[in-house]
């Protein structure tokens, strides 16, 4: 089989960039190899245990590619000679390409079980649609689940599984509080007393130390602090780790966190794109190594890849900035750039605006919800680093702007002086919108 561009991989990075390829040429000749029978949203995948209802509801449809004349195989690439641009699959399928893109993504991190080996009743995060089918079906009718992870995934699922399961869920985390690194305490807090209002159990600064099990299933767990859980299944939600396997056979080379080294136009190697998960990443405001795994970093990445395979262009990445959302019963969390804490220990000092309006003007109009913003600006610059807040869905957009303020490497002044469209059934009021009066208050601190 030959092809014009093979791409290896079908979630975010892969679909996206087959996306924006079409774009620029609709009659490219694009392989695609996947092996999941059916793409799935990542990021959806804890809605899939309640919101969702059907496992299904999560997949992705391949119609429209299939539709532009997209070759879908679901298959594995198990070896590639860059020399000869020729890739070989599981089932023994020759591909012959031009343009190779690696968006294989991310594969969850499995710590040692210890004493007793493996258990049948210890599940991890896959994305694969087939296999979290089976674990819903499994924890149907479980009473106890213990979650070890309280990141975004861990948090998200146990809400969720709380509208699955009538019984216990427990939530282990090796750091301060859920979510500590994205958000600063109070944050955090918020997100906590949530969860526990939903009667999430909470255990901080605590991992697994042993596995007590009896005929192949864990029935007991002991945590470092000396107590002990009795549980009928463990989930792990403990991070993931790049998936690159197929890079580091052909020899490309890896950065400190197991990512393919990329420029800044995603390029690997000559004809190489790598995208996604398994690409490297700089930090936005060091240019450092670090490892931010995101649907939505991806999604950009796919398009750099995309614009620059031909002939090399304006766009390209400047860095990697997190900006994370979440929803809990309800109340909606985002964070983006650096939390107060961060900007701290990375040696800024700080200036900090924050305010607690209503969404709403005025607040007595049905649906209204408080709405908090904080705002982490360098004191001897001006310039704004980071942003948090929480409230009513706004909070999904009202960051995304925090986050193109930190791209553009806006000032508290420039903030303030910025011009807003407010509506009383949309907005706070126009003396009150959040991230104005943010940058105003950390001005006259």
């Amino acid at each position: 089989m030959e092809t014009e561009i093979l791409v290896v991989g079908g979630n975010v990075a892969g679909r996206g960039f087959v996306s924006s390829i079409l774009k620029i040429n609709p009659q490219t000749q694009i392989t695609l190899v996947r092996r999941e029978n059916k793409a799935l949203v990542p990021c959806g995948i804890p809605y899939i245990f309640g919101t969702l209802k059907l496992p299904d509801n999560n997949a992705v449809s391949d119609e429209s590619m299939v539709e532009k004349g997209v070759n879908i195989l679901v298959d594995e690439v198990t070896a590639i000679d860059k020399e000869r641009k020729l890739a070989v699959t599981a089932s023994g399928e020759k591909i012959i390409y031009n343009k190779l893109v690696l968006a294989t993504g991310s594969l969850p991190v499995v710590p040692g079980i210890g004493e007793g080996g493996n258990f049948n009743n210890i599940y991890f995060i896959f994305k694969d649609l087939d296999y979290l089918t089976l674990l819903k079906n499994y924890l149907k009718e479980k009473k106890k689940v213990v979650i070890v992870g309280g990141g975004f995934i861990g948090v998200e699922l146990a809400e969720e599984l709380s509208k699955l399961i009538d019984g216990s869920i427990t939530i282990v985390e090796c750091g301060p509080t859920c979510l500590w690194q994205s958000f600063d305490l109070e944050f955090a807090q918020m997100v906590e007393k949530i969860l526990c209002e939903i009667g999430i159990k909470i255990y901080k600064l605590e991992t697994v130390k042993k596995f007590i099990g009896h005929k192949g299933n864990v029935k007991q767990i002991e945590l470092t602090g000396g107590g002990k859980l009795d549980v009928d299944a463990v989930i792990f939600a403990a991070g993931v780790y790049p998936n690159t396997t197929l890079g580091k056979a052909i020899g490309l080379p890896l950065d400190k966190f197991g990512a393919i080294k990329v420029d800044k136009y995603m390029r690997a190697d000559k004809d190489i794109y790598a995208i996604g998960d398994c690409a490297s990443k700089q930090d936005y405001f060091t240019g450092e190594p670090v490892s931010v795994m995101l649907g939505s970093i991806a999604a950009t990445e796919a398009k750099i890849a995309a614009h620059n395979l031909y002939n090399l262009t304006g766009m390209f990445r400047n860095g990697t900035l997190s900006i994370v959302l979440t929803s809990l019963n309800g109340i909606s969390f985002g964070s983006v750039g650096l939390t107060e804490g961060n900007a701290r220990v990375r040696g800024f000092n700080t200036k900090i605006g924050s305010v607690q309006v209503y969404d709403r003007h005025p607040a007595c109009l049905p649906g209204a919800v408080k709405q908090i913003v904080k705002l982490v600006f360098d004191k001897e610059t001006g310039v704004i680093l980071g942003g948090q807040a929480c409230g009513g869905q706004s909070v999904g957009e009202l960051v995304n702007i925090i986050g193109l303020a930190v791209q553009t490497r806006m000032t508290a002044s420039q903030i303030l002086a910025l011009q807003m469209g407010t509506h009383p059934l949309m907005t706070p009021g126009p003396t009150m919108y959040t991230i104005t009066n943010a940058a105003e208050n950390s001005l006259v601190k």
